[in-house]
């Protein structure tokens, strides 16, 4: 367990255009490179936290630096993204 850097998640996820309520959480999804599958594995989670009563605020692509891998890392770079999940107060 680790100490959530408030301040920091509020910040991004309102660059990013969405509100995070007063019980959140933030998560790192590694998703593939191509469109359609990264459009399915959003959906999909979408859909698995909705069923437990949770409601996606929004995702946010996590700036890397790719020019610091070499050759077999960028072989297999994934597309990182932040995820951030709403709670209802109870």
């Amino acid at each position: 367990m680790f100490k959530k850097p408030d301040a920091f998640l509020r910040a991004v996820a309102s660059e990013a255009g969405f509100t995070l309520g007063a019980l959140y959480a933030a998560g790192l999804l590694f998703l593939s490179r191509d469109a359609a599958p990264q459009a399915h594995a959003r959906s999909t989670l979408k859909s698995s936290l909705e069923a437990q009563g949770l409601t996606v605020a929004g995702f946010r692509l996590v700036p890397t630096d790719s020019s610091v891998c070499g050759e077999s890392a960028l072989a297999s770079l994934p597309h990182i993204e932040q995820v951030f999940v709403n709670a209802p107060a109870a």
